[in-house]
């Protein structure tokens, strides 16, 4: 199995039409970053396809490549194996209804 932490930026929706596409960029400066469905899940459709991510589950994708996530928050470890357990705890309640 692997697992990736992917950025598709921001597609529109329902979900998020209130952040107006607001995104931090490299130097926390807010710009508007609005992609399209088919731009938004191209990582993922190549994250799934290409050979040279063989062997590096758990790796940070973004606009079809390998990059770092740019907020302290997203690299922090802590965090990181927080929202893991959460998941796993969320995973299992979802198997047993």
């Amino acid at each position: 199995m692997k697992a990736y932490q992917i950025n598709c930026s921001n597609i529109p929706s329902k979900h998020n039409l209130h952040t107006k596409g607001e995104r931090v960029d490299a130097e926390g400066n807010y710009s508007a970053t609005w992609k399209t469905v088919s731009l938004g899940t191209a990582t993922r459709v190549w994250a799934v396809s290409v050979p040279e991510l063989k062997g590096k589950s758990g790796a940070y994708l973004e606009d079809m490549s390998m990059s770092c996530p740019q907020t302290e928050h997203a690299r922090d470890p802590n965090a990181a194996e927080k929202l893991w357990s959460v998941s796993e705890k969320v995973y299992v309640e979802g198997l047993q209804k």
